[in-house]
């Protein structure tokens, strides 16, 4: 049973695929809008936009004010019925405002993912790793006129529960939840922490925005930057409560970097 619904799935999107490479799809460049929530003792609202290019992609992010903010929720996933053939006429006025950048490359297997940590910026670098999403034919949903499909994995730590769209084969996603057989259009991690909901998909004539990579660091250098910033801070506070110790805990998306940036 479980073959055939993978013999299935793969058969679908394969079908996809055809469809749509004769619509150049796959050749074009595409621009994904996404809202995200991240809960953890506060609610923070972001715009990421993702700018597709082949098998490269730029996300580009910003925090939104209190005024811009939005409920998150299921409904808030807009899809244009005819997102294939749409067209983005209006270039992104709000790119000014980004204030993070990442750059991923399937063809060199190479992320670099933009970090703020304690207000330092760093640009982690690392090897990108395809999640091992687990694809429950049996859950479908329909979302604005399009048949998605629930997915699962865990990812550097955390679980999370995905939908995607395999009318729309773009592999391309929100940091680490990328490698779907199409569109990422919501996802949550099991917890509660991080919810990422898409707004919009639309064909883009608009190139990359132009930024700079600067303080890249590999993961150990990331953690050992962290520890010592981490410490200092734990010294400080320690020395406003009178003798008393202090321990800060940090928290991120990517469990795993949490739990080596912690422990003592």
């Amino acid at each position: 049973m479980t073959s055939y619904k993978s013999f299935s799935l793969v058969f679908l999107v394969s079908i996809f695929v055809l469809i749509f490479k004769s619509n150049n799809i796959t050749s074009q460049e595409y621009q994904a809008v996404y809202d995200s929530e991240i809960n953890m003792g506060k609610a923070v609202h972001t715009r990421y936009v993702l700018f597709i290019e082949h098998d490269q992609w730029v996300l580009a992010s910003r925090i939104l004010d209190f005024k811009s903010s939005i409920q998150i929720s299921s409904s808030l996933v807009i899809m244009s019925d005819n997102m294939k053939k749409q067209k983005n006429t209006k270039k992104l006025n709000e790119n000014k405002s980004f204030t993070d950048f990442s750059k991923y490359s399937l063809k060199d297997s190479i992320a670099y993912e933009s970090i703020d940590i304690m207000n330092h910026k760093y640009i982690l670098e690392y090897k990108m790793k395809q999640p091992d999403w687990f694809i429950n034919m049996d859950s479908i949903k329909v979302i604005s006129n399009h048949n998605c499909y629930l997915a699962t994995a865990n990812i550097y730590g955390r679980d999370y529960k995905v939908w995607f769209a395999p009318e729309i084969p773009v592999k391309a996603g929100i940091k680490k939840l990328w490698g779907l057989p199409g569109l990422l259009v919501s996802a949550v991690s099991n917890d509660g922490e991080f919810k990422y909901y898409l707004r919009s998909f639309s064909q883009a004539n608009t190139m990359y925005p132009n930024f700079k990579m600067k303080n890249i660091v590999s993961r150990a250098e990331l953690i050992k930057k962290v520890k010592i910033q981490k410490n200092r801070m734990e010294r400080y506070f320690s020395t406003l409560s009178e003798g008393g110790s202090c321990r800060s805990t940090l928290s991120f998306e990517d469990k795993t970097l949490m739990e080596e940036i912690n422990e003592k």
